[in-house]
């Protein structure tokens, strides 16, 4: 996303990950969110709602010793052999629902206040950079936008 915003300044791209952006209100809506990354409590509770149907029953709970970041050495499957780093097992359609609103919600607040704050940038022009400054951590830090 950087190289590309920074490639084509207009127009402005950004990323967002509705289950990251949600992270706050998981904590009040599930037991484990920290230990679910695949298969889990959160993704198995959304789709319960969305499709119940599609779950086919539910992969045993299992949450390997090793940090996330051994999947940068280790693959995925030598860690989770059923495929499951997670808590599986205490998901709900109910869950599913609260995440599934949670994720909308703070979704749309992180587009809406970051293309405010893009504007905001685009209309600064940097004595040092430009018109380019909306891109460059000294504008950024000038603005006071964190």
């Amino acid at each position: 996303m950087r190289q590309l915003n920074y490639d084509h300044p207009e127009p402005q791209a950004i990323w967002v990950q509705p289950f990251s952006v949600a992270y706050k209100d998981f904590l009040e809506v599930f037991e484990n969110p920290r230990k679910d990354l695949h298969s889990g409590e959160v993704v198995t509770s959304v789709i319960l709602h969305l499709s119940a149907e599609l779950v086919k029953g539910r992969g045993r709970n299992h949450v390997p010793k090793a940090t996330h970041a051994f999947l940068n050495y280790t693959p995925f499957s030598d860690l989770c052999p059923d495929g499951v780093w997670g808590y599986p097992g205490l998901a709900s359609a109910d869950k599913g629902a609260k995440a599934l609103e949670a994720s909308v919600k703070s979704t749309v607040s992180c587009i809406v206040d970051t293309f405010q704050q893009l504007e905001k940038m685009k209309g600064y022009h940097c004595q040092y950079f430009g018109a380019a400054c909306a891109i460059r951590k000294t504008c950024i830090d000038r603005l006071s936008i964190h």
